[in-house]
Formats: C-alpha cells, sequence, structure tokens
C-alpha cells in the first residue's frame, strides 16, 4: 500500500510539473524592477514553456492548462483578459501540429521554429492588444519583447530540460 501512494504521488509530482514550472517563470517573469518601462519589453517567459512543453511533452501541457496559465498571466499583468489565454492557446496548437517537425532536431532548428512561434504570438498579441484598446498601439515595445523573448529561449530551454530530465528519472 505505501508503495502504491508513493508511486500515485510521483506521478501526479511529475504531471503538475510543467504547469508549476511554467507558473513559476510567470511569476519570475513579473518581478519588478527600478528599470522605467520594462513591462513593455520584459520578455514573455512564459511563452518558451509552453512551447518546450508543447514540443516535447504535449501531454503533460494540456489545453486547459495553458489556458488557466494564460488567464493567471492576463490578470497578473494587468493586460485585457483573456489576451495571453488566446495566444497561449494559439502557440500550443501551432506547435503540437509542427511536433514532427522539431522532435529530434538539433537545438538550433528547435530554436529557429521558437523564433518563427513567437513572432506569430507577438503579432497576435499586438492585434488583439490594439482591438481591446481600440488604437493602434505602438509596435517598437512588442519588437523588443520579441527580441527579448526570442533572445531568453535557450536559458529557458536548458531549465525546462533540466525539469524535464527530473521528469524521466522519476518515470523510470
Amino acid at each position: 500500500m505505501t508503495t502504491t501512494f508513493w508511486r500515485r504521488a510521483d506521478l501526479l509530482a511529475s504531471a503538475v510539473t510543467p504547469f508549476c514550472v511554467t507558473l513559476l517563470l510567470i511569476l519570475s517573469g513579473l518581478v519588478h524592477s527600478r528599470v522605467p518601462e520594462l513591462a513593455s519589453v520584459a520578455p514573455v517567459l512564459p511563452l518558451a514553456a509552453i512551447y518546450f512543453w508543447s514540443v516535447y511533452r504535449p501531454g503533460l501541457m494540456p489545453y486547459l492548462a495553458v489556458f488557466a496559465l494564460g488567464i493567471m498571466f492576463d490578470l497578473l499583468s494587468g493586460v485585457p483578459l483573456g489576451l495571453n489565454a488566446v495566444v497561449f492557446m494559439l502557440v500550443r496548437l501551432i506547435t503540437v501540429s509542427q511536433r514532427r517537425f522539431l522532435v529530434g532536431k538539433p537545438f538550433l532548428m528547435v530554436w529557429w521554429g521558437y523564433m518563427m512561434i513567437a513572432a506569430g504570438a507577438a503579432f497576435a498579441a499586438w492585434v488583439l492588444s490594439s482591438v481591446a484598446t481600440g488604437r493602434l498601439l505602438p509596435t517598437l515595445p512588442p519588437v523588443f519583447q520579441l527580441l527579448l523573448t526570442v533572445g531568453v529561449y535557450p536559458l529557458v530551454s536548458w531549465l525546462l530540460v533540466k525539469a524535464d530530465a527530473g521528469l524521466v528519472q522519476s518515470e523510470a
């Protein structure tokens, strides 16, 4: 009985790890610094996690989890409710549809795929934000945010690989 309990606890921990790690990225990305206007160009860290888990472990990052993370990110960042939820869902949908081209490829190819998806996500977020505010928003902040979001992907991916390695060890 004890073995079964611990095995179930281990499986539950493995199942919620991608969600919890992505939530930690949301929280860490929202930590404010003393740099003015940083929030408008800060990298969208959860985007990297949603992409990563959608490529390598899509079963551990279901659409409901992606939607919930998007709503949490919207609430915590102060953007129109549903904006990031929609963008994150689109990212997951597109990434999962392209998994066969990404799995097993060298890191630079996976990063290139992330660049393309992140660019589409940045454009979608800009369009949805412009529609929500009723005016065309400036394009320079989203461009800088995209560059930072793409630039931090290797570091975020490295951290997620470490988290994924922990999942593999716990599944063995």
